[in-house]
Order: structure tokens, then C-alpha cells, then sequence
């Protein structure tokens, strides 16, 4: 103390003094299930919101069939390695589950929203692969999500293919294999 006043050395004790304005731009990454599950809701948030069409049935599909069948099926290796996937589509599938407590539409507003573009994309792209069209379906939801001089994090882009993995995986995009598929 100098003075009657507190002196402090150079750090600061993390305080921030100034004039004016104090705009702090560090950012520190920590890579956690948090940051990932606050994603994974920023980015099911952000696709309600913008999924303004209107509510279509979609009826129960019953037909069996394997995540690895499917994928194989439809040649795809965008969900490579496909344990990673699976970890996000259990974060997805129980961060919809909360969100549906607010809104029971969610889950069919969001599918409905992707839908929307993975067939807007693949009736563009009819030679593209099926992992073009995944990407292609990302980058258009990713787009949709930010502002124009904003990027989405690390982890909410991740956090959108965990999205589209969901989606997939729920087989409301992409052909299911046949009931026959697993034995050939």
C-alpha cells in the first residue's frame, strides 16, 4: 500500500482497469463434454429457429436396419470414426429430449429443417457423393447458424455433424438398405 491506496504489480490480479471500454478478446479452449453439449444445444437451437416451414407427418418407420449397413449401404465414410458419431448422437438424441419438454414440435421442426436441405442438395447435385452431400449439408446449416462476420466454434461446428449424424442415423436422409443388404 502507498498512500492508503492498493498497489497492484503487473498481472493485475486479473483485474482490467481503463478509461473507457474494456474488451477482452482471449479466448481460452477447453475441449469438454460441456463445451460439446453446449454446442450441440446452441446449434438444435439455432436450426428451430430457423426451420420456418410448416409441420409435415412424418409416419414411424419400422424397417430394421444397422447404422453400419446403412453407411455402407449409401458409401458413405464422412462418419468416420463412427464411435465418435455414435458418442454425438446420444448427446443429440438427450439434448432433444429436453428440448422437447419446452416444445414437442422440436424434434419433427429440426428433422424437417434438415430434410429440407439435404433435398434441396441432393436434387442439385444428383452425381455428387453421398459424403458431398453430407458436407454440402453441414456447410449450408453452418451458414445458416452465423452471422455475417461471425464463425461458428470448434465445437458447434462439430456439433453439427453430430446434428446430421442424428438425422441420418434416425434415417430420415439417405436410402436404408435393403432387408436382404446384411447377408450379401
Amino acid at each position: 500500500m502507498i498512500g492508503g491506496k492498493h498497489q497492484q504489480d503487473i498481472s493485475g490480479n486479473n483485474n482490467m482497469q481503463a478509461g473507457g471500454d474494456v474488451i477482452n478478446n482471449i479466448t481460452y479452449y477447453q475441449n469438454t463434454d460441456v463445451d460439446i453439449l453446449s454446442a450441440i444445444e446452441k446449434v438444435l437451437s439455432g436450426i428451430y429457429k430457423n426451420a420456418q416451414n410448416g409441420e409435415e407427418f412424418t409416419p414411424i418407420d419400422t424397417k430394421s436396419y444397422t447404422i453400419e449397413n446403412k453407411i455402407n449401404f449409401n458409401e458413405i465414410s464422412y462418419f468416420d470414426p463412427l464411435e465418435d458419431f455414435q458418442e454425438g448422437y446420444h448427446y443429440v438424441k438427450n439434448q432433444i429430449k429436453i428440448l422437447s419438454e419446452v416444445d414437442p414440435a422440436c424434434e419433427t421442426s429440426i428433422t424437417q429443417h434438415i430434410k429440407h436441405y439435404y433435398r434441396k442438395i441432393r436434387r442439385k447435385n444428383t452425381n455428387c457423393s453421398a459424403d458431398k452431400i453430407i458436407e454440402k449439408v453441414c456447410s449450408e446449416i453452418e451458414t445458416a447458424l452465423i452471422g455475417k462476420n461471425t464463425r461458428l466454434a470448434l465445437e458447434e461446428q462439430k456439433a453439427v455433424e453430430f446434428v446430421v449424424f442424428y438425422i441420418f442415423a434416425e434415417c430420415k436422409i439417405f436410402d436404408k438398405p435393403p432387408s436382404d443388404y446384411a447377408s450379401q
